[in-house]
């Protein structure tokens, strides 16, 4: 059977995302039924069946493990609301509401278990910090405004606290670090050369922050279903790796010095985007193939993108659900999988082809996350 991580990475995304819309027991209950049936198509020796059998398996075992993190380390880290905690973490990123009140989201363990916590408090952390905090913690609630619950969730953040009391304990260098002070480097020299508008706007394209934006320019991009514009994604990182990449070997340097300086400059373009789920989920694809071509594999982009997705979800299956992930997953899909699909016997002659493919690689990527933008935000621009 080729293309094994193409079968493996569908299946896998299949399990979990049908396991986020139950229970955790019964996501464990299914995931056996699963298991069962993969078990009795061995059993019964039709090899013609081999690969149906294999995606049963990952299936069931998907959906086993997002049920028993669920029940097990979810459980556990949320049976402490209600009781007064000391924590001790990391700030990873940072939110300011006014000169002394920000928010943090605090890389920490609970109850043994890694998570984040986002933490309000009236002082004012640098990402890196290593900080001592003391409260009372809360799970977030969904309202009509924002579901504060399940956004945060699928980025792996269970509880928020509200500190009674909170001291530093030194600075730990990380990348997020790091990338923080050259984001702020940036950033404000963007406000002294376009103080206005432009300014705001260009911040929201290289680091996708719209804190700066007016609700009005917001709802143009909203209304024009092209948000997605405004917030760094793997399509960003892409095109400009792409360009990197090939002034690389238009210098003609080896192929072992292209693919470091590439991962170099992945890495550093994903701490700088914050390591969102799209920008880490085209990072992966990326290096897939950088390392394809260094070995002289032909990689293609379904197995790519079955490789990308287990590594963004194998140590937190809740981010399934995550729009981010969800979108940057099924418009790849649409892009690389099924729009050539339907492009491949397109022959008008040279001047019809190219407008034309470019017309259905776009309707056919639209068409591909429209269910999902449906799910998340219960309404489409028809605009787009």
């Amino acid at each position: 059977m080729t293309r094994k991580m193409a079968y493996i990475g569908i299946s896998y995304f299949i399990g979990l995302f049908f396991a986020s819309f139950i229970s955790f027991n019964h996501s464990i209950i299914g995931g056996v039924i699963f298991l069962v049936l993969a078990l009795l198509i061995v059993l019964v020796k039709i090899k013609k069946y081999n690969y149906i059998s294999l995606c049963l398996f990952v299936i069931s075992s998907s959906m086993i493990w997002y049920g028993f993190y669920g029940a097990c380390v979810y459980n556990n880290i949320v049976s402490v609301v209600d009781k007064s905690v000391e924590i001790t973490g990391i700030v990873s990123e940072r939110s300011d509401f006014s000169d002394d009140n920000s928010s943090y989201i605090l890389d920490t363990k609970i109850n043994g278990y890694d998570t984040k916590v986002i933490v309000y408090a009236e002082t004012i952390f640098d990402i890196g910090d290593k900080v001592s905090i003391k409260g009372i913690p809360y799970v977030p609630e969904n309202n009509y405004l924002f579901s504060q619950k399940d956004y945060y969730k699928t980025n792996g953040i269970f509880l928020c606290i509200n500190a009674d009391e909170y001291s530093r304990i030194n600075h730990v260098v990380t990348p997020n670090s790091i990338a923080s002070v050259y984001r702020d480097y940036l950033s404000s020299e963007i406000d002294h050369l376009a103080p206005g508008r432009e300014g705001k706007l260009m911040k929201a394209l290289v680091f996708g922050d719209k804190s700066g934006m007016d609700d009005e320019v917001k709802g143009y991009f909203s209304r024009s279903g092209i948000s997605h514009i405004i917030s760094v994604s793997g399509f960003h990182l892409a095109v400009v790796c792409g360009i990197v990449f090939y002034l690389l070997k238009t210098i003609k340097l080896g192929k072992i010095s292209r693919f470091i300086i590439s991962e170099l400059f992945i890495f550093s373009f994903a701490a700088l985007a914050g390591f969102s789920f799209s920008v880490v989920r085209s990072g992966i694809m990326m290096t897939v193939f950088l390392f394809g071509d260094l070995l002289k594999r032909r990689q293609d982009i379904l197995s790519s993108l079955g490789t990308a997705l287990i590594l963004l979800t194998i140590t937190m299956p809740f981010a399934i659900r995550n729009t981010s992930l969800l979108l940057s997953v099924t418009g790849v899909f649409g892009v690389g999988v099924v729009a050539p699909y339907f492009t491949k016997d397109v022959n008008f002659g040279k001047y019809i082809d190219k407008p034309l493919k470019t017309l259905i690689y776009s309707a056919i990527c639209s068409l591909t996350t429209l269910p999902f933008v449906l799910l998340t935000f219960r309404e489409i621009s028809i605009i787009s």
